[in-house]
């Protein structure tokens, strides 16, 4: 990624971290919520 003019980034994690995480062997956060069953 090249930026030719200026440019602002976020990063957003939703749900918000709690301090708790740990990436997983791929990297990843793993999700602490509920699974949804429809």
């Amino acid at each position: 990624l090249r930026a030719f003019e200026e440019m602002k980034m976020a990063c957003v994690f939703n749900p918000p971290l709690t301090g708790k995480e740990v990436h997983n062997a791929e990297g990843a956060y793993e999700l602490e919520a509920e699974k949804i069953e429809e």
